[in-house]
């Protein structure tokens, strides 16, 4: 009998052990799969970031910045001449910048640029499409919604407001141009 009553409670220290492991093994899952970006990939932007002392600057180096040509439109100059920020994208960890530079008559004639900083490529480009009829002037004209991805911007001296760049689905950069948001 007490062979019996010995296995049996070897079985039921068994059985708890098991179930504590299974829920164990199940948080240590969810945890990692929600923090594996931050646990398992860094980025040049975040090493440096984490390297840093507070009230310190840096510079980062990226690929395509090219000493800030990225930023100069074909009519010459910076779209950093009418305009005075950029928005943060936290779905994909990109910085977006859309503005002008001061209309000289450059070659090409075209005075604005959208440029896009990705933190995961460490690379900046300036492709991406312009919205029509703008004039480029973007004091405080741009703002990014953080929950869904879309970038808003309204028109120099209008109401009209646009929606230039919705929602990054699968690294795919889909472009819009919504007229009349209000």
């Amino acid at each position: 009998m007490s062979f019996f009553k010995i296995r049996m409670f070897s079985n039921t220290s068994l059985a708890r052990f098991v179930s504590v492991a299974r829920k164990l093994l199940w948080l240590t899952i969810i945890l990692v799969s929600c923090l594996w970006s931050q646990l398992a990939f860094g980025s040049a932007l975040s090493d440096l970031a984490n390297s840093m002392q507070p009230g310190s600057w840096v510079q980062l180096t990226t690929t395509n910045f090219n000493n800030g040509a990225i930023l100069r439109p074909i009519a010459t100059g910076s779209i950093l001449e009418y305009q005075d920020k950029a928005v943060w994208n936290p779905l994909n960890n990109t910085l977006m910048v859309f503005g002008g530079s001061h209309p000289n008559g450059g070659p090409g004639g075209e005075n604005r640029l959208f440029a896009k900083y990705s933190e995961s490529a460490n690379t900046w480009v300036n492709n991406l499409p312009l919205p029509t009829n703008d004039h480029g002037h973007n004091y405080h004209h741009d703002t990014l919604v953080a929950a869904t991805g879309d970038f808003y911007h309204r028109d120099y001296y209008s109401g009209l407001v646009r929606n230039l760049v919705t929602r990054l689905k699968v690294g795919l950069h889909v472009a819009r141009d919504r007229d009349r948001i209000r």
